[in-house]
Order: structure tokens, then sequence, then C-alpha cells
């Protein structure tokens, strides 16, 4: 097999891979999504050799999941079959991070993010035309393992209508791409994949994913315009008035009355301080994956709310550490790449995706995981101190 055909056959199943994890985060409408990652994880194995400098990576995430599993076990805290299994399938891709290298990632989820946003867009659009539409999507969501969001919330007295899923911010790094390619060389292609990309985020309906296409304009428009000669003068007032409407908005929106969001948000964490007091032992072991404890936020066991870094916490103890330094280490990689444009808005897109993790399930999952990959992926493109600016 040529290099060629070797480097378009793994490129075509990687697009695979990306569009599946997409549209059907829950593997629940085409069953292909192990299949998928399977064959592509084999075709690696079989064609490329493995990049072992990778190992550290992989070994920090897996070893305290499974020192989480066996402590669990050890205090007896029951463990659900169906979550553990789900647990140990979110850290399976990160295996392809022995190859990442060979790959251009986020050019090759361009395609599948498109696809995805169209879809999206349908969907509203058919909501807005087809009456009894809304019913007939939720309904489906429902026999397909909860895959969409679809909700009619108030924002300081708007009422809006979302749809989203959580898998959609496997948009963020080609929505960035798009942002940076208008603003640089101000073409009409870039304007519509932009808009495009946008619409599952400004159509979402919800706080995080309303906000994350204008976040990211005000940092792909710093990264570009911060060497111009008169950003001192009207570049930085103008980007700090538009960070502190940002930040307005958002104080607003976490200070709504009434908001459910904000009540579970807040009911979660009564019951973590309540949990770390009556077991200061789960800040050093963690209860366990897969693991279930009371918040007065849902009124019921839960194995997993919002709060995604204190999630970690309460499932790995101080092993949740060595799971965030795999996801931060590219922060680190990509400020010694800041030389190039690209790498460095690419480093504010990454640090908005770890914020929103924040109060999102967006770590230990298939969408977070890829993101991580695209991080990976952007650090072997790019070596040190690279000075070409061109994606």
């Amino acid at each position: 097999m040529s290099e060629v055909l070797r480097r378009y056959t793994g490129n075509a199943l990687f697009i695979l891979y990306i569009l599946i994890i997409t549209i059907d985060p829950t593997n629940t409408i085409t069953h292909l999504k192990n299949v998928v990652f399977f064959l592509l994880l084999a075709y690696n194995a079989v064609v490329y050799k493995p990049d072992f400098k990778m190992l550290p990576a992989f070994l920090l995430v897996l070893f305290p999941v499974v020192f989480g599993y066996l402590s669990a076990s050890v205090q007896m805290n029951p463990m659900g079959q169906e979550e553990l299994t789900a647990t140990f399938k979110a850290v399976a891709p990160l295996l392809l991070l022995f190859w990442v290298k060979r790959y251009d990632v986020v050019r090759l989820s361009i395609i599948p993010a498109l696809l995805a946003a169209f879809i999206m867009l349908l969907l509203h659009v058919c909501v807005h035309l087809i009456k009894d539409m809304e019913f007939l999507l939720y309904t489906y969501s429902v026999a397909h393992n909860g895959m969409l969001n679809i909700s009619t919330r108030s924002f300081l007295g708007f009422n809006v209508f979302g749809i989203y899923c959580n898998s959609f911010y496997c948009l963020l790094f080609s929505l960035y791409t798009f942002l940076f390619y208008l603003l640089r060389d101000k073409r009409l292609l870039y304007l519509l994949g932009t808009v495009l990309l946008s619409v599952p985020f400004i159509m979402g309906g919800t706080r995080s994913v309303i906000l994350l296409p204008f976040v990211l304009l005000a940092a792909v428009a710093y990264v570009m315009f911060s060497k111009g000669k008169y950003m001192k003068y009207l570049g930085y007032p103008v980007l700090a008035a538009f960070l502190m409407a940002i930040l307005v908005v958002i104080v607003l929106l976490a200070t709504q009355e009434g908001d459910e969001s904000n009540t579970l948000k807040y009911g979660h964490l009564l019951s973590y301080m309540e949990l770390f007091t009556q077991h200061p032992e789960y800040l050093l072991f963690g209860q366990g994956p897969a693991t279930s404890f009371y918040t007065v936020g849902f009124a019921r066991m839960t194995t997993q709310t919002e709060w995604s870094y204190i999630e970690l916490v309460r499932n790995f103890g101080l092993g949740s550490l060595l799971i965030l330094a795999v996801y931060v280490y590219p922060l680190w990689g990509m400020y010694r790449r800041r030389s190039n444009d690209y790498v460095k808005g690419a480093m504010a897109a990454y640090f908005i995706y770890l914020l929103i993790a924040g109060t999102n399930p967006l770590l230990l999952t298939s969408t977070g995981t890829f993101i991580l990959l695209c991080a990976y992926s952007i650090l072997g493109k790019y070596p040190v101190k690279a000075e070409i600016s061109d994606y």
C-alpha cells in the first residue's frame, strides 16, 4: 500500500469516526460508534508505528480510573455496570494519542462539523414550520437515550427555544478555524462557514452554548489584531468593553431568580459539601467511577452532575489531578508555540472549552476525548517556536 493510499484511508476512517461521535454520541442511531473506533484503532496499529512518547498521557488517565474502580471495590461502594462500562469506553479513544501526530484532526473535523451544523439548522427550521415537530423530536430523543436536549428557557425575560447536544462541542475547533480564516483573509466562504457552525451554539438554548461563539470571536479578534499599530488606543478598549458586556450577561444569567438550572447547580454544590464532610476519604481515594450519591439538586441518587471537575474529585480523589494534568498540558504546549497566530488562538479556544467543561459533562466522554485529540494534534502539527502563521 502506497503512502498516499494509507494516508487517505486513515483520514477517511477518522472523518467517519468524527461524524458518528458528533451526530450519534449515544450510539443509538447508527450503532456504529464502537465498530468504527475499533476499525480506526486497528488500522493505525497495523499500518503505523505508535508514538510511545504519548504513553504517559494515556496512563495518567487510565491509572486513576482503574485505581478508582479498585478503591470502590475495597470500600464496597456499589458501581453501576452500565456507567462503569461507559467510563472505560470514554477513556478508550485516548489510545489514538499514539498516532494523533499523523493526522490533522482539526482539518479532518471540518466536513463532519459542517454536516452536523446543517442538520441542526434543518431541525430548527422544521420545528418552526411543522406542527408537533418539537414533540416528535422530544419523543425521538427519549427513545434514543436522550441524545438531544430540547427546552424552552427564560433568559433575562426572553423565552428561548433551544435544541442542543453536548457532542456539538466537537465543532469548537472547526468554528475557531473558520473564524481565524475569516478575520485573516476576509472571504465569503469563511463567513458562510462561520455562520453555519455558529447555528448549533446560538440556537442551543443554554448560557454557555449561546455565548461561546461570541467569546471565541473576541479571543480570535484579539489574536489577529493585537499586533496592530493602534490596538492599544482602539482595540483594547473595544475588546475590554465587549468582554465586560459578556461578563455582565453571565452574572445576570447566573443570578437570575427562578432559573431551574441555577437551582440545580446550587443544590448539587450543597450535596457535594455534605458528601465530602461525611466521607473525607473520598478527597484522597475517591468514591469510585460509576458510583452514586444523593443530591438535593435532583432530589434523588445520581452518578453524575454538571460539575465536571468536582465529579472527578468525587470519583478519583487525588487521582483526578493526573487526569487534569493531561487535559491542561496542551495549554502549556500551545503557550510555548504562541509565536504562531493560529496556535495562539487555538490556545484561547481550548481554554474556553476547559472553562465550559467545568459546568458541563465534557471531560471523560467521547466529546471530551475528541477535543483533547484535537489539542494534541495541534501540538504535533506545529513545532515549538514555529513562525509560520498559516494553518
